[in-house]
């Protein structure tokens, strides 16, 4: 039903419009077809507008909101991204910090580490991070200037080997790659 039989219903019990043809059944046709695409144009705004259901338009415009948007690649994930950076507005929490780190496309873990300070670390990467330039340039840009940050890193050590395996020739006998070492170490 259109917002011309909409018309026509809220008419009818006037008894004074002609209804069905002439000039105000046109008049009420013309109206009935601006009122609906009116309808359709403050659906898609309300769409656009809401976080949880806005697409790629309205994900834009809200992604303009931020010096630095999401790297998010599909939808589900920019508009946690997009979520995650407005929670930020208020006090930085550790949890918010994580939420918005990640929800940026960013590979790394956000955990407190004393009053207004984080660390940052990058639990699916041993060692510094091939493009650590410009995570840590984003990274800082994301989070709030007063809160102090420390990078961790994660580094296989003689300690983690000798406690995976009871001795250099059980670690000989298995003979894993280094990926797989890897991999079993830092788990």
């Amino acid at each position: 039903m259109g917002y011309a039989d909409y018309l026509r219903g809220l008419l009818a019990p006037l008894g004074v419009y002609r209804l069905d043809g002439g000039f105000s059944g046109g008049e009420i046709e013309a109206l009935g077809e601006a009122f609906d695409a009116l309808a359709e144009e403050l659906e898609d705004a309300m769409t656009q507008a809401l976080v949880p259901t806005a697409t790629d338009e309205g994900l834009e415009a809200w992604e303009t909101l931020f010096s630095h948007p999401p790297a998010a690649a599909d939808i589900k994930a920019r508009r946690a991204a997009v979520a995650a950076l407005l929670r930020m507005a208020g006090p930085c929490t550790a949890s918010a910090a994580d939420d918005a780190v990640k929800g940026c496309g960013i590979a790394a873990a956000v955990t407190e580490d004393g009053p207004n300070a984080v660390a940052v670390s990058f639990p699916e990467t041993g060692g510094v991070p091939e493009n650590f330039a410009a995570l840590q340039k984003r990274i800082e840009a994301i989070l709030p200037a007063h809160v102090a940050l420390r990078y961790v890193f994660r580094y296989i050590t003689w300690a983690m080997l000798e406690a995976q395996f009871a001795s250099w020739t059980a670690l000989e006998a298995g003979a894993p790659s280094w990926e797989a070492l890897e991999r079993m170490v830092m788990e």
